[in-house]
């Protein structure tokens, strides 16, 4: 009986994997460029399949405003559809929490974000989550910190497929921050988000961002508007090579190129018509997926056999894609699917790996071997391939061709999702705004992401906090602090998520609290008990009942406190030499 039981989840885990990876199958090019695209325009969302619409139309009308930058008209249509639905009510918490066109308000917007809840809107169970998770602890009790109600909040939103909640959950269970450290639990919060990235990735091309570190210097981060014209002007004349290098940057979104699938298409086929290899191969590209043209899989053929016949491995890769679906003229042929994708993946494409690999996956068009997929894909992943990193972690998971390792798992998911929608998308609103100096609904989206895990949004909240630009999680209501009240206060708030952010490696994070500990800024945790020691003393020298000490003695025993921060020259040390190995660590091969 148990060697039966055995068996069937052995057959139920490889089925998860098999599905996995003719998910996979389905995507085409996985450019190691994905990784860091630059800004694109900011675009009302549109529905894709990593997170079902749920709004009701008339959040969607008042949300489309905001997103316009018409905050004015925002308000209006938030207040008129306050009154029967959930998201607008969360809307408005939002425009007072930041701000926007009402006065700041914390206490209204709590108010609101609670009243979006308690109608089961996702979004205003995740910010309440994110609010009592940073809210300061010696406050007004319905403006204070509460870890309990942060879980509950984003626990509730999770439950309702929100996915910023899951991967807060995620990431707080991987961590064990407020929440009981389980790799497992992390796991289940995360692949659920991974799997729809993962789909989106393998059909398509999901617009993403530049990951931009606010207070570091990024002048080099992409072309500037004349160099840009320069380019264009060059690729118009006729030349070939930096007519595919415009092509290729208006398709995928580089460097300052705004994804534009008609201008690419027009630079690549000036550059194709000149036999230029890998233009011809992105062309297939388009052809085989649609994007800005006509889906023609024939068409594509011809793009791709251009391509691999100049021995191009997109083009490799872009026939094997043809061979493994067929066309209305050419006939299936896993055979020659395995031979196009094998000479793609030794040429370096990181989309051959992956073909290649969920071939020897599940034994098509070759002898199934889950070792050699497992290399591939490592291999497609060090070419930052999304798809490979997904598949990777569920075998990882459940020890297909690869050694039963949860931790490993976890971390690959997280990554997986931090490339989603719902991540691009906010980091999409608040590069915007902050250029738009809105530095107080920059820092809110930055600080939903912080709270989900993202790391480089951990740092930028930190430093909007830090420096003064944001402090909408004081309750301005109350009266308007001294700016040097603010800041000291500010810095309250940024210390959280410097930490978080310097626990996942970030070195200028480690440096910001090296400064901390020396100019005695933020918070220091001490033990109550250590606290209260100084006041029991004080007070058996004034010659209290030994009854009432007894009893000052026991409340304070295993209980801590935050208290403001003196300098700490030692504690200081301790960071700058964690940041000098971190230096040391990047140099290493």
């Amino acid at each position: 009986m148990v060697r039966v039981l055995c068996f069937c989840l052995t057959v139920l885990l490889t089925v998860l994997v098999f599905l996995a990876a003719k998910l996979g199958l389905l995507y085409l090019f996985g450019f190691q460029d994905w990784v860091t695209p630059p800004i694109s325009d900011l675009d009302v969302p549109t529905p894709s399949s990593e997170e079902p619409v749920t709004q009701s139309a008339a959040h969607l009308e008042a949300l489309q405003e905001l997103r316009r930058g018409n905050a004015k008209a925002a308000l209006a249509k938030a207040r008129g559809c306050a009154a029967e639905h959930g998201g607008c009510r969360g809307l408005l918490g939002e425009l007072y929490l930041t701000g926007t066109e009402v006065a700041q308000d914390l206490a209204q917007a709590m108010h609101w974000f609670q009243a979006g809840a308690d109608l089961g809107d996702p979004d205003s169970q995740y910010a309440l989550g994110v609010l009592y998770a940073n809210l300061l602890e010696e406050s007004s009790p319905e403006l204070q910190k509460n870890e309990g109600l942060s879980i509950l909040y984003l626990y509730a939103a999770s439950l309702a497929g929100h996915l910023g909640a899951m991967m807060a959950m995620g990431y707080r269970h991987s961590e064990g921050l407020g929440a009981p450290r389980a790799c497992g639990t992390a796991a289940l919060n995360y692949i659920e988000v991974a799997r729809r990235v993962a789909q989106v990735y393998s059909s398509g091309m999901p617009k993403a961002v530049e990951l931009v570190r606010l207070g570091v210097d990024s002048r080099d981060r992409q072309m500037s508007l004349s160099e840009m014209a320069v380019f264009v002007e060059i690729a118009a004349s006729g030349d070939a090579n930096v007519a595919a290098a415009v092509g290729k940057r208006y398709l995928l979104g580089l460097e300052g190129f705004h994804q534009n699938y008609a201008r690419a298409a027009g630079h690549l086929t000036t550059a194709a018509q000149k036999h230029h290899p890998n233009a011809m191969a992105l062309l297939g590209y388009m052809y085989s997926l649609g994007l800005g043209v006509t889906k023609d899989l024939d068409r594509a053929y011809r793009y791709f056999h251009d391509a691999a016949s100049r021995d191009d491995a997109l083009g490799h890769n872009g026939l094997g894609f043809i061979h493994f679906h067929g066309t209305k003229i050419r006939a299936q042929s896993f055979d020659l699917a395995f031979r196009h994708f094998n000479i793609s993946a030794h040429a370096g494409s990181g989309d051959g790996m992956f073909n290649l690999a969920s071939l020897y996956l599940t034994g098509t068009g070759t002898d199934q071997s889950f070792q050699r997929a497992a290399h591939w894909y490592t291999q497609a992943l060090d070419r930052g391939h999304t798809p490979a990193a997904y598949t990777l972690a569920v075998m990882h998971l459940n020890g297909i061709g690869a050694v039963r390792n949860c931790k490993m798992a976890v971390e690959l998911l997280k990554r997986v999702c931090e490339r989603g929608a719902w991540v691009s998308g906010k980091l999409r609103e608040a590069y915007e705004l902050q250029e738009k100096q809105s530095s107080e609904g920059a820092a809110w989206r930055f600080l939903q992401l912080a709270e989900a895990g993202h790391e480089v949004a951990q740092m930028n909240a930190a430093h909007l906090f830090d420096s003064g630009a944001a402090s909408f999680l004081l309750n301005t209501s109350e009266g308007v602090e001294e700016p040097a009240e603010d800041r000291r206060w500010g810095r309250f708030f940024a210390q959280r998520h410097y930490e978080l952010s310097a626990e996942q490696g970030n070195a200028f994070s480690e440096l910001r609290l090296g400064d901390f500990a020396y100019y005695g800024w933020g918070f220091r945790l001490h033990s109550s008990a250590a606290v209260a020691d100084e006041d029991f003393q004080k007070d058996e020298a004034e010659g209290a009942q030994p009854a009432d000490l007894a009893e000052r003695r026991v409340d304070s025993v295993d209980t801590w406190q935050l208290v403001a921060q003196e300098s700490d020259i030692d504690l200081s040390l301790a960071h700058y030499r964690q940041l000098s190995s971190l230096a040391w660590a990047s140099l290493e091969p």
